[in-house]
């Protein structure tokens, strides 16, 4: 898997495009820190994540899992707003993390449509 960086020609939120196969959890852990840390390092709160070229192979127990070890990082009371951009064919894998990531205090929306992403996540 590999990851890229951008600031967008704005300067407001952080551009985030993952390639290649994310196969278990701590695959999506290590992503999820690296953005992170990226995004504290540059005083960024809005995060663009662009998966549409990544193949997510996680189950729902793994999603779950993923989901308790963010509450327990302390990543979700930062008030990062977070949007993931997804190929349509990733709609139920996001559908099934959202619950237990919300059921969490992890806020984040996943959009197929790269315009609607961008007015959501920088809306005040």
């Amino acid at each position: 898997m590999s990851v890229s960086y951008s600031i967008d020609n704005m300067g407001d939120h952080l551009c985030v495009t993952v390639q290649g196969v994310i196969a278990k959890k701590d695959d999506a852990l290590g992503f999820g820190i690296s953005f992170r840390q990226k995004a504290e390092e540059l005083g960024l709160k809005r995060i663009l994540i662009d998966c549409r070229q990544a193949r997510i192979e996680l189950s729902y127990f793994e999603s779950v899992q993923l989901a308790k070890h963010i509450e327990s990082s302390g990543f979700i009371f930062q008030g990062n707003r977070i949007a993931h951009l997804i190929a349509p064919e990733q709609v139920r894998l996001f559908v099934d993390y959202k619950t237990p990531a919300a059921n969490r205090g992890f806020f984040f929306e996943f959009f197929t449509d790269q315009d609607e992403a961008l007015v959501w996540l920088l809306k005040d």
